[in-house]
């Protein structure tokens, strides 16, 4: 499991890609936390208390996912309840416009979300994001696991095991 994950964490890092300069007004930003978050993408997601390291404005809802890669957790997914998501792609964060949302919302974030990123400037990579949530919390709910398909634009697929998390940060 762990080799399948790596092969795919590799494969999502090699792939080539432009960062998207449309929808600035949208961007969103993958914080990396200063410490690996102890968490089985295979099982669990982290504490709540976890969303405080990311970029989830005050009054927002949002979703960070993990994958596993080794023995750590590493933040491969974040999205805000307007649309917009951030993925590193070729060890380059790209911005990503939601097209298509369904099945149940918890936190303001559906459980089936789809994506259009940029590769070049007619070329574009879809990425499909689906979840399946796990025990809820005040303000939010984990994802207990889900899939992250990349598909570009000659049909070639990546699928990457990803758990997480959802919520909704207070205001100030």
């Amino acid at each position: 499991m762990h080799i399948l994950v790596l092969t795919a964490l590799t494969a999502i890092f090699t792939l080539t890609a432009c960062e998207s300069t449309s929808g600035s007004d949208r961007k969103v930003t993958l914080k990396r936390p200063n410490a690996s978050v102890p968490v089985s993408a295979e099982t669990e997601a982290p504490d709540p208390g976890a969303l405080a390291s990311y970029n989830i404005p005050p009054g927002r809802c949002g979703m960070v996912l993990w994958a596993k890669a080794g023995t750590d957790t590493v933040p491969v997914f974040q999205a805000l309840q307007d649309g917009s998501a951030v993925m590193e792609i070729d060890g380059k964060m790209t911005q990503m416009v939601r097209y298509s949302a369904q099945g149940e919302a918890r936190a303001a974030m559906p459980n089936i979300q789809r994506y259009n990123a940029l590769l070049t400037q007619t070329d574009v990579i879809q990425v499909e994001v689906s979840t399946v949530w796990g025990n809820q919390f005040p303000g939010g709910s984990y994802v207990k696991n889900g899939t992250i398909i990349l598909t570009g634009p000659d049909g070639w697929k990546r699928v990457m095991p990803v758990a997480g998390i959802a919520g909704c940060k207070a205001t100030a």
